[in-house]
């Protein structure tokens, strides 16, 4: 089961997506959580391609590094 949730900063996503998680057993993944984690500890998985200024700035992370993150996390 996946359920995917959007939604802008601080609309209730995490609070409501673990939640939902706990209801149903199932797993938690919140993708911008994941990517602050990397960027602090191993900003060079990105390539230079995304930082933490553009992050601060509001700027999306490439949605193929997202991807990747993602297939990284549950493969």
């Amino acid at each position: 089961m996946i359920i995917l949730m959007f939604g802008p900063p601080q609309s209730g996503k995490g609070s409501l997506g673990r939640r939902i998680s706990r209801s149903l057993e199932v797993p938690y993944f919140a993708a911008g959580e994941e990517i602050r984690k990397r960027l602090r500890e191993d900003p060079a998985w990105f390539q230079g391609r995304y930082s933490m200024e553009m992050h601060d700035r509001g700027e999306f992370c490439p949605p193929e590094m997202v991807r990747d993150l993602v297939f990284d996390l549950i493969v």
